[in-house]
């Protein structure tokens, strides 16, 4: 688990033209993230947000000289009578915590930017409010907390090659549309320092990924396709395919590529191409 101190600064202006007693709160919430139950905390403060297949956070901040968890709203003041004051430069202590569920294949975890919402809300009487009214408030404001970036911990699986080329030569049209260009193999092969179960995503430059074990990959050439496939492989029910299973150290896949014509192009392009799209590697 790593951390990150910083702060929240921010400038003020109260409205408060209530006669009586008022208790200000503060709220903050990370936006987009739900809640990771998954995480066994043996500090029993929980609060963790899950960011990735890989990391979760969590953040704390401190309001009257005591700390709370986000989401948790805190009571920042109480006061009476109108209030029309101002300032500019205060702050909020923020701690964000990272907590890393397991080591990504190729060492690299990826952080996305993190987004932060806040706000200060006043009440007539001491009951906390919920967090969501908390934000509802007028002076919500949002922060990116955690700009994105990459953290480099210990690689437990070498993958080779890094890149995959497949160079054609020259074809002519009609034995493309006859079926008589030889297929080229590749193989990807995976070696671990552990036992893993590892699977592979193979998606397109438009998105599109494997179905039945094959995929098909536009090119720069109108009409022209590369079919992608893994005819030996074992694909699962959201159509990745198995690279290692049963705990396994080594393995790997051969993937197969088939230039092909669209019938429904009458005129397909010609000239030199290129196709290309990404295998996306994930471990249990």
């Amino acid at each position: 688990m790593g951390t990150s101190n910083g702060s929240i600064v921010y400038n003020w202006t109260n409205h408060i033209t209530d006669t009586g007693t008022w208790w200000e709160w503060i709220g903050f919430r990370f936006d987009g993230l739900a809640a990771d139950t998954s995480i066994s905390d043996t500090s029993g403060s929980g609060g963790w947000f899950r960011v990735n297949d890989y990391l979760s956070i969590r953040g704390k901040y401190v309001s009257a000289s005591q700390t709370y968890t986000i989401p948790e709203v805190a009571l920042w003041m109480t006061g009476s009578g109108p209030n029309q004051g101002s300032g500019g430069g205060q702050y909020y202590p923020l701690t964000l915590e990272f907590y890393l569920k397991k080591l990504p294949v190729d060492g690299v975890l990826t952080i996305p930017p993190i987004q932060l919402s806040y706000g200060i809300y006043f009440t007539a009487n001491s009951t906390k409010p919920p967090i969501d009214e908390v934000l509802s408030c007028p002076t919500r404001v949002g922060a990116t907390v955690a700009a994105g970036g990459t953290i480099g911990v210990p690689s437990v699986c070498t993958i080779t090659p890094k890149d995959l080329s497949v160079d054609f030569g020259v074809m002519d049209i009609s034995s493309v549309r006859q079926g008589k260009i030889n297929k080229k193999s590749r193989k990807l092969s995976v070696s671990c320092s552990s036992p893993a179960n590892l699977y592979a995503a193979i998606r397109s430059s438009r998105g599109d990924e494997l179905t039945n074990k094959e995929v098909l990959f536009p090119t720069s050439l109108s009409g022209v396709n590369i079919r992608v496939s893994a005819p030996d492989a074992t694909q699962t029910a959201d159509n990745n395919i198995v690279l290692l299973g049963n705990n396994e150290t080594e393995g790997g896949v051969t993937l197969e590529f088939v230039p092909e014509l669209d019938s429904s192009v009458q005129s397909p392009g010609v000239g030199e191409f290129q196709a290309s799209g990404v295998i996306v590697i994930m471990r249990d």
